[in-house]
């Protein structure tokens, strides 16, 4: 509802500078913080991308970033000690610390 619906408080909203950085402090915690794996969820995924690697397979992968989750497919390989991901947009590397699930398409 707007000034010209009948309110009229609408147009003296005003934000603090102490309320301002209240609100960017609180938005910058609540970002998405990466959940924690078990050992068995580790070593399944582990295993999962070893086989894709030996046998070219294409995967689905869950990245953790500072937005949340994302999911990228494609035939991951290796590049000397970087892990790479071919996708149709091309290449991407990956950092193995924030892949939360690796599945076989």
């Amino acid at each position: 509802m707007g000034v010209l619906d009948g309110n009229i408080f609408e147009g003296m909203r005003i934000i603090l500078p102490e309320h301002k950085d209240k609100m960017s402090k609180i938005e910058h915690e609540s970002k998405k913080k990466k959940p924690s794996l078990t050992e068995d969820e580790m070593a399944e995924m582990q295993y999962t991308l070893s086989e894709a690697l030996q046998q070219e397979l294409a995967v689905r992968i869950l990245i953790h970033g500072p937005d949340g989750s994302k999911i990228i497919e494609g035939i991951p390989f290796m590049k000397g000690t970087k892990l790479l991901i071919e996708t149709e947009t091309g290449n991407k590397e990956l950092t193995v610390k924030h892949i939360l699930k690796v599945d076989l398409v």
